[in-house]
């Protein structure tokens, strides 16, 4: 008597999939970061989240005292109502600009809720609204032809 086998094929689940959003011009596809703040003396430093929409490059930052659920929840439920519009897509990121603003010397964990009122009250709005932008205006000069202006 003959016998057939055939291998099990695999699942291909989505679940974990990493890639980059597609927002076809929408805001609210948003890509977010984690950047640690260094260690001091065997003591852990703070942990920065940095969530940035794809197309409006609208910012928000906050901080935690680790990475973990228990610490993360509650501020991406804080940092999610602080974008102006629906968030409608959701990616880790793997680049941040957080250090720039904060540089990279130490912080303590147990400054995140304190460095939390900082980022919503100051550095969220600074970003937001006060940043300069480094985009070319174009002016018609006297020969009628296109300059970049600064």
């Amino acid at each position: 008597m003959f016998r057939r086998f055939t291998a099990t094929k695999p699942v291909v689940s989505r679940i974990g999939e990493r890639a980059k959003p597609h927002p076809k011009g929408q805001p609210g596809y948003i890509r977010i970061d984690t950047v640690h703040q260094g260690d001091f003396n065997g003591g852990k430093g703070i942990y920065h989240i940095n969530a940035v929409d794809e197309i409006t490059q609208w910012e928000i930052v906050a901080s935690v005292e680790r990475v973990s659920e228990t610490y993360l929840v509650p501020v991406l439920e804080s940092m999610l109502i602080q974008f102006p519009f629906v968030i409608r897509g959701f990616h880790s990121d793997n680049g941040s600009v957080v250090h720039k603003n904060l540089g990279y010397a130490h912080i303590p964990q147990a400054c995140a809720e304190l460095l939390n009122g900082y980022h919503k009250g100051f550095l969220n709005p600074y970003i937001n609204f006060h940043r300069p932008c480094f985009f070319p205006v174009f002016v018609i000069d006297h020969r009628d032809k296109l300059q970049k202006g600064w």
